[in-house]
């Protein structure tokens, strides 16, 4: 259960795209970041991240394969675009100036950024994927790293320590 819960926020922070210095949190500045969002079609990249998170999960865990449309009602619920729509903004507007804002929705306003929106998706299951597999392919080296870990933090065997009493027989 904690490998699911660590994978979830994890697959939340790719969900939710992470762009870095802004200040206000004024609803025309709102109404900036819902127009960036628009451009970037959020709420379409959202859903399918979500079906791309969800699917990852899957396959790392066939066993949840039987609760795929539980999991995608869950976090359409608490994940979608609509739901985390105003904390997006609150997030971007940390982040970014309104003038930044401002220019951000001209690049995605572009071909380019049209791509780049469109593209995300893809990017971040491809980099998912990519991550999976650089771990997989070294993990008896993680293996061995945790192992010395917990060898080291075992309390040492003294050669003159006696042993525990077995318990008494009834």
């Amino acid at each position: 259960m904690r490998k699911i819960a660590v994978a979830i926020i994890l697959a939340a922070a790719c969900i939710l795209p992470t762009f870095a210095a802004g200040q206000t949190d004024s609803e025309a500045n709102y109404e900036l970041c819902y127009k960036l969002f628009k451009t970037m079609q959020m709420d379409k990249t959202t859903e399918r991240n979500i079906t791309t998170m969800v699917d990852l999960q899957i396959r790392n865990m066939p066993m949840l394969a039987s609760v795929r449309t539980e999991m995608l009602s869950f976090f359409g619920k608490y994940l979608s675009f609509d739901a985390t729509k105003k904390d997006l903004a609150r997030i971007y507007l940390q982040h970014f100036t309104p003038a930044e804002i401002q220019e951000l929705t001209k690049f995605y306003e572009t071909k380019l950024g049209q791509k780049m929106a469109l593209s995300q998706p893809q990017l971040v299951e491809e980099s998912a994927r990519l991550g999976e597999q650089q771990v997989k392919a070294h993990i008896p080296e993680l293996q061995a790293l945790i192992r010395a870990k917990f060898q080291s933090m075992a309390p040492a065997a003294t050669p003159n320590a006696k042993a525990p009493a077995a318990p008494a027989a009834k």
